[in-house]
């Protein structure tokens, strides 16, 4: 997919690479063979080796963290305390592969308890990666804030879906409403040439945003939103093209160790953005590996890629013929 809403080329541009859920733990199903027994094997920069140049060609590289990189309060051989868990050897890997933003507002966050939670944000920090999806002293989300080719750029992160774990009594990242949302986004509008909302929502394993959603997107760029970055289906939803702003409904899994096919099939979107402009955008695919690593998808397995992600847009926008319905290509079995 190449998209452009303004092609015109200017000195002041950021470029914007994001992926979806990053999981560097074992899935409770591959407890003892997932992400982080392969990573204890062969070390965590293998996980982006085939991507780390993609990646770091780009000024800001934004992914949703989707599991604790801690071993506080680690119980072995317990699966409640094992499973979802990264370690913290990966940080370094997730810097180096160009990594600059991780949001780590989301329904995994606190599953291994405030300690965990709060070693993981400090140690990315240690690392100069952003943590966003933080809640600050004001009950707001702490955003994150830079200024790139002469433009105040602003990042905001939260989840919109249920807390299961937590206990206490003062959630530490932004869990929020629709209309919490909308009300941080007014407060923070004004501060930045270029606003980026990160949202945890959706339902998981489902082709399509809910109708709600789209509503809820349309209300934020309204608002003055540029790009909405959204992830928690674990598969990839539709990019859509809204006034003057790009909607991603779900960047689906980039690391994880899933093994339906919907749940590997991944992209790195990127965006070049001029002023609140957006002056082209992208989606490179890839697919994660039986090495769970994501590769980017070439030849004929990115043709059919290409489909599959043009037939989900338009069912975004309203557009579904017949066609559309008809079972797509599959990249299954691909090493990319």
């Amino acid at each position: 997919m190449g998209m452009e809403l303004n092609p015109e080329s200017t000195n002041k541009m950021i470029r914007l690479a994001a992926v979806g859920d990053i999981m560097l733990g074992d899935h409770p199903v591959r407890l003892g063979h997932g992400v982080k027994t392969a990573t204890a094997a062969h070390g965590p920069a293998y996980l982006f080796e085939h991507v780390r140049p993609i990646l770091k060609e780009n000024d800001i590289v934004f992914g949703n963290l989707e599991a604790v990189l801690s071993d506080a309060g680690l119980v072995r051989g317990r699966l409640e305390s094992e499973e979802f868990r990264g370690s913290p050897i990966c940080i370094p890997a997730l810097r180096d592969a160009g990594f600059t933003i991780l949001s780590f507002s989301n329904n995994h966050c606190l599953e291994h308890g405030e300690e965990a939670f709060w070693n993981t944000v400090y140690e990315l920090q240690k690392h100069d990666i952003f943590v966003a999806g933080i809640k600050g002293p004001d009950g707001r989300c702490i955003p994150y804030r830079t200024t790139k080719s002469g433009l105040d750029i602003l990042l905001l992160s939260y989840s919109l879906c249920r807390e299961d774990y937590y206990k206490g009594t003062a959630i530490p990242y932004t869990l929020q409403s629709p209309g919490g949302v909308l009300e941080e986004v007014r407060f923070f509008r004004e501060e930045s040439d270029i606003l980026i909302v990160s949202l945890h929502w959706g339902y998981e394993h489902v082709k399509y945003p809910a109708p709600s959603q789209v509503a809820f997107a349309h209300q934020l760029v309204d608002e003055g939103v540029n790009v909405i970055l959204g992830h928690h289906p674990h598969i990839l939803q539709g990019v859509e093209k809204y006034k003057r702003s790009v909607v991603v409904y779900s960047l689906g899994n980039f690391i994880f160790d899933m093994w339906q096919r919907s749940t590997r099939e991944s992209m790195i979107f990127r965006v070049n953005i001029a002023q609140n402009v957006i002056t082209g955008l992208e989606a490179v695919p890839v697919y994660i590996s039986n090495r769970f690593q994501p590769q980017p998808v070439h030849g004929d397995k990115r043709k059919v890629w290409n489909v599959q992600i043009e037939r989900v847009n338009r069912r975004v926008t309203g557009g579904c013929s017949a066609s559309d319905r008809s079972q797509p290509g599959s990249l299954e079995d691909s090493e990319a």
